[in-house]
């Protein structure tokens, strides 16, 4: 585990809150130089501490569906669950791939342009390595919700809490050019205008245009980090929730208890086996199974049956996976 200080913390949490911000901008949040700065961030990622800069996409407005996949396996050998890992993260339109302690072994989500896509991509996938699959689960994204990773920020309470969405958009036309750009800046947030320009055959103030105007439309809905987290002393827990009834209320009352906790980062809304699906970020088992605890009682209502998943290591992260 990195022994963190509290400007590293803080440096953490501006960079999740929008990694694209110059260091300048950090660095007088922190109480920093901007050399200082851009020193801490290198070492945090020369630690492995960052993962990843990522953009954070409305998918729905560029008309991709989100599908989300659960595996089980069963006799297969070390090597064999490492080549379907390695398939997995391989694949172009796979763009996250976690493995998982808990009923399945491996979660992975699919950006598809079409029903049959993600049908077609399933299939050559069970040619390859169905011989080794027990049990699936799959479901379409309806909606989810990332909040800041609140946990970052210690003892301190933000008064207005961020949030940034997917789904339940209507489409908006991009152009090639517009594509690219969001394809680079999925897998690196902090791409300079300049360097994006020479990628997409256009100039610096052209991408820096593209960009403003994908914010104002609501594609780009902002810029974070992904983190090693256990290098911080975190653990990623996934908590599937199944709802006796649905009653809106109540519902809104449990997104409210979710955007104001600390340690959960995501609320998923799916069609399929799942009614609500929250990623947890804390400190150990024993802090989870209590956040788990008060969800169910708050909410014992309209919760009927509840999974919990570890989620051990992160294979691959990015939310726009086009090249």
């Amino acid at each position: 585990m990195v022994d963190l200080d509290i400007k590293n913390w803080k440096i953490l949490f501006e960079l999740d809150l929008d990694s694209r911000q110059s260091l300048q901008s950090i660095g007088k949040k922190v109480g920093l130089s901007k050399e200082v700065t851009n020193y801490r961030i290198k070492k945090l990622q020369e630690e492995g501490v960052i993962t990843s800069f990522f953009t954070r996409i409305d998918t729905c407005k560029l008309g991709i569906l989100v599908f989300r996949t659960l595996i089980r396996l069963y006799n297969v050998t070390p090597e064999k669950e490492k080549a379907l890992q390695e398939y997995l993260v391989k694949a172009e339109k796979v763009g996250w791939c976690v493995s998982v302690n808990g009923a399945w072994d491996l979660n992975f989500i699919y950006w598809a342009d079409s029903i049959s896509d993600f049908s077609g991509f399933w299939r050559n996938l069970l040619s390859k390595y169905g011989d080794y699959i027990h049990d699936k689960q799959v479901s379409v994204f309806d909606r989810y919700i990332q909040f800041p990773k609140l946990f970052l920020l210690k003892d301190k309470v933000l008064d207005e809490i961020p949030s940034f969405s997917c789904g339940r958009s209507k489409r908006i036309e991009v152009d090639k050019k517009d594509l690219k750009i969001l394809s680079i800046l999925a897998s690196n947030s902090r791409a300079q205008s300049i360097d994006i320009a020479k990628k997409v055959c256009v100039s610096a103030k052209s991408v820096s245009h593209k960009i403003k105007k994908m914010k104002e439309a609501g594609i780009i809905q902002g810029f974070g980090i992904s983190l090693n987290l256990r290098k911080i002393g975190f653990t990623y827990f996934k908590l599937h929730l199944y709802f006796k009834r649905f009653d809106r209320e109540r519902f809104n009352g449990l997104l409210a208890f979710c955007r104001h906790n600390p340690y959960i980062i995501y609320t998923n809304e799916l069609i399929g086996v799942t009614d609500l699906e929250l990623d947890i970020n804390i400190e150990n088992e024993d802090a989870y199974h209590k956040l788990l605890n008060e969800i169910r009682y708050k909410f014992s209502d309209i919760i009927k049956d509840f999974e919990s998943l570890h989620y051990f290591k992160e294979l691959k992260h990015n939310l726009f996976p086009r090249n």
